[in-house]
Order: C-alpha cells, then structure tokens, then sequence
C-alpha cells in the first residue's frame, strides 16, 4: 500500500518519498542548484504537471487513486518541512552552488562611477524643465 493511502494526511517525509524518491537531501539540494531552500523546492515542484491544481505523482491514476489530492503549495510546504527535519544530515555539506556565494568585500572600490548618474540626471532633467517652460509660454 502507497504510503498515502493509509488514512492520514501524509507528513513531510510521505511527501518527499512520493514527489522526490530515494534522492538524499543533499541529492536535491545539488541537483536543482538554487542559492536557497525554497529556491530549490520551487523550482522542482514549478515543472511537475499539475491538473486543477492538484500535482501529478507517478501517475495521474495514482494520484487520482490517492486518498490526498497535493496541490502545489502543499507539495512545496512538505518538500521544505522534510528538509528543515533532515538539515543535521545535509547542511554541512551544502552552501548552494559557487556562483550564489555572497562577495564579503566589494569587488569594485571606485566610488566615483556612482555619483556621475546622479549629476547627469539632475542635469537632464533641469534641460527639459526648461525647454518644457519655453514650449508652453511661445
């Protein structure tokens, strides 16, 4: 017997097993390459068909069979649960994919590049306040 079929709501581990399988945590969090928890389940679960909200598992029979419909939110509510249950498990481990790593120093120093949009807006902006004026008095 599936797992969600045994008369109770299914927990966050039930979820995973149907909508993930036998991936580690660790798995998932590599494969789907997002800099957060939520970034990673989101972006497994935003691709899984779905049919009146309701997301496919294996099959639509299974998930039509099962005694709990899942609908987007709720599949990425238990992916997100089961994770914070397992964190002890994969959080060494993981830090997100190289390119999300936060810079701790800045990578340029000049501070000069910032200042010069600012002058050149109020610039602009004063050129067409005058031609504005000079078009509505003629």
């Amino acid at each position: 017997m599936s797992p969600l079929m045994t008369g109770k709501y299914p927990d966050a581990a039930d979820i995973w097993r149907v909508y993930v399988g036998d991936a580690s945590p660790l798995e998932f969090l590599r494969q789907q390459g997002a800099s957060t928890l939520e970034a990673c389940v989101e972006s497994y679960v935003d691709p899984l068909p779905r049919f009146e909200g309701i997301v496919r598992r294996a099959t639509w029979t299974s998930a039509f069979r099962a005694e709990y419909q899942l609908r987007s939110q709720e599949v990425i509510r238990g992916l997100l649960e089961h994770l914070e249950h397992t964190r002890s498990e994969w959080e060494t481990d993981w830090s997100g994919p190289p390119e999300f790593v936060v810079a701790t120093e800045p990578l340029v120093e000049d501070t000069s590049v910032s200042a010069a949009p600012s002058e050149q807006t109020a610039t602009t902006d004063a050129s067409s306040e005058e031609a504005t004026t000079e078009e509505t008095t003629n």
